[in-house]
């Protein structure tokens, strides 16, 4: 079942659930906004930029340009909640499309990193603390095991820690 808006204050309220910082404003119906911390580039290797986006700044995002951004908020899920990232629909419309998945697992404590893509024909300017995703909570029956995997505890963008050779960049 979904979360509403009084299930995630009362989870923050009673520290069953931490989202670092909370402000009430990015609190929704049915969701919370996340905003874009660090940026780094992907695939411009000319304009290789890296963790340029820092408080009061902006970033260019050139047209086809993708990149990976962390959330400012750093997450910390109990046993019984999972989150599903997905992009505000006024990211897309100004052209910016999110292509990692954005599944959360219970226990899964960090900030968050996302891939998009500027899909447009001309740069868009990125502001640090800009409002970007949305994180939907569901509830869930506790696991055998929460998650402990490679991004536990992630701080800033994360790139991929995974192993997997068989896509080399």
């Amino acid at each position: 079942m979904v979360l509403n808006d009084n299930e995630i204050r009362n989870l923050i309220a009673t520290g069953k659930m931490d989202i670092d910082p909370y402000t009430e404003s990015s609190l929704s119906p049915a969701s919370y906004d996340l905003s874009i911390g660090s940026f780094q580039s992907l695939n411009m290797l000319d304009k290789h930029r890296s963790d340029c986006l820092q408080l009061d700044k902006e970033v260019d995002i050139y047209p086809g340009e993708s990149f990976l951004a962390s959330s400012i908020e750093l997450l910390g899920l109990p046993n019984n909640i999972t989150g599903n990232i997905v992009g505000k629909s006024s990211t897309s419309r100004k052209g910016l499309s999110m292509f990692s998945p954005g599944w959360i697992d219970p226990e899964f404590r960090g900030q968050l990193t996302m891939g998009m893509k500027n899909e447009t024909y001309k740069t868009l300017t990125l502001k640090y603390g800009q409002k970007l995703w949305q994180v939907i909570f569901d509830t869930c029956n506790p696991p055998s095991q929460g998650y402990t995997g490679h991004y536990q505890d992630s701080k800033g963008i994360v790139e991929d820690k995974s192993g997997d050779a068989t896509i080399g960049i």
